[in-house]
């Protein structure tokens, strides 16, 4: 991994890592790793790891709602949000409740498992030591970015994002946080804080204008007035 992150540093590309443990995750960064792609799941961390993600300049991606949909789909009991009926692809939607049977004996030995109860009150608890962990991550001062790691099974592109803020929301973050992590941090995570993520003189012009203040509540997030894009401003229709 060392080996792998030195040569894509010399070649002045970002590095991007899943690790879900903590010491895989500790070992990515001190590797150099630029980015973790997911929360840790299987501890709560401890104020050196912490530090270390800090000093390193790490940015992290939580990415809370993935994991447990996986087991939500298999098992049958997976339900819509209306942010998916709206937003989603209709062809992607269908998918979730009319999955292929698998077609390989390790394929359903995996469907098995992930379909099981056991498998379902577990992710209960990884989903808590994630909350946890965000938000001692968050408060002392690492740089995170939303993200939701759409395309897996259950978490669908578009709708998922808001089905994501509103669990860092439960996590504890504020507002200016949740803002803050869907803006520059995620610029920052692609190495790109200079060119976008906030409303600076010489900065692309990206950006969307609300006719609510995104401060007071998450829902005045989808009241669109405009959106710029590379300079080019769409209205909206009310």
């Amino acid at each position: 991994m060392k080996a792998a992150i030195t040569a894509a540093h010399k070649n002045k590309l970002r590095v991007a890592v899943h690790a879900t443990e903590r010491i895989t995750a500790q070992l990515a960064v001190e590797a150099g790793a630029d980015y973790l792609v997911h929360d840790i799941e299987n501890e709560v961390v401890q104020e050196n790891f912490v530090n270390l993600f800090k000093n390193k300049h790490v940015v992290l991606c939580p990415t809370l709602v993935v994991g447990g949909n996986y087991g939500k789909v298999f098992a049958g009991k997976y339900s819509f949000s209306n942010d998916e009926l709206k937003l989603d692809n209709p062809e992607q939607v269908k998918t979730i409740t009319d999955y292929p049977l698998p077609d390989t004996v390790n394929g359903k030995l995996m469907i098995d498992r992930l379909a099981n109860g056991k498998y379902l009150a577990r992710q209960k608890t990884t989903d808590s030591v994630c909350a946890v962990n965000l938000k001692k991550i968050v408060d002392a001062g690492v740089t995170v970015a939303t993200g939701t790691d759409a395309g897996n099974i259950g978490t669908q592109h578009a709708g998922s994002y808001f089905t994501e803020l509103e669990a860092m929301q439960r996590a504890g973050l504020n507002m200016w946080q949740l803002i803050t992590c869907s803006t520059i941090n995620g610029a920052k995570a692609m190495g790109k804080e200079n060119s976008w993520g906030s409303i600076t003189i010489g900065k692309r012009a990206n950006m969307i204008l609300l006719t609510a203040n995104p401060v007071q509540d998450l829902g005045n997030w989808r009241k669109l007035s405009a959106v710029i894009n590379k300079g080019v401003v769409i209205n909206i229709a009310p």
